[in-house]
């Protein structure tokens, strides 16, 4: 079946994000003694699709709220002042774009993914943007692309996911929908063996991409 819609993932796919988000998260656990190592937030983060503030918030859904207020601020900041375009990925999407329709399907908060993107040139080649608060679960649930699909009016196998986390494999394989993955450097090393495809630069991923869609226009 054709390809008519290509799915992107926004943070470690179009913008090198998770650093900073990873950051921001240990800033606000140092505060309270925690000392947060990238194995920690790779697990809990980038795989569970969870949050490393539970470990100090142990069920308590205020001081959870409490928590993810001075991260977000602090996430604010740092990206208020950073550059998160990823080399080469503006004229990926630009490539797919002359031939599929296409959208963002992120976890990251509105307000964020807004500040991340003013001057990203990516934004205007998708037809919409999906951000948390757009659908009810977040990834590794289906729940962003299940909704990604409905708004598109398209079916799994119409789709192509592109993802580079554990979490976000698992939410668009939940999905029925294929998924090429190029890993994020945090978690390169964890298996992929849902993956469509696994590439590791935006040349490879282009190609791939052109593969895949061509295939199914042909078959």
């Amino acid at each position: 079946m054709v390809v008519k819609m290509v799915l992107w993932d926004n943070d470690g796919v179009l913008m090198d994000t998770e650093g900073l988000f990873m950051l921001s998260n240990k800033q606000v656990l140092s505060q309270h003694g925690i000392e947060l190592t990238q194995e920690e937030f790779c697990d809990v983060n980038l795989t569970q699709g969870r949050s490393v503030l539970e470990l100090i918030s142990r069920g308590d859904e205020a001081k959870l709220d409490e928590l993810r207020a001075q991260r977000d601020e602090l996430y604010s900041q740092l990206l208020s002042g950073s550059d998160c375009r990823i080399p080469g990925m503006l004229d990926v999407v630009k490539a797919v774009g002359k031939t599929c329709r296409m959208a963002i399907v992120t976890s990251s908060k509105r307000n964020h993914f807004e500040l991340m993107h003013k001057s990203s040139g990516i934004v205007e080649h998708m037809e919409f943007c999906l951000a948390s608060g757009d659908y009810p679960r977040s990834k590794p649930h289906p729940d962003p692309y299940l909704e990604a699909m409905r708004r598109a009016a398209c079916s799994p196998d119409e789709c192509l996911v592109v993802e580079d986390s554990p979490r976000g494999m698992q939410a668009a394989v939940a999905a029925g929908i294929r998924c090429v993955v190029i890993p994020n450097p945090l978690v390169a090393d964890r298996a992929w063996e849902e993956a469509t495809r696994v590439v590791r630069t935006p040349q490879e991923l282009l190609a791939s991409l052109q593969e895949i869609i061509l295939a199914a226009s042909n078959s």
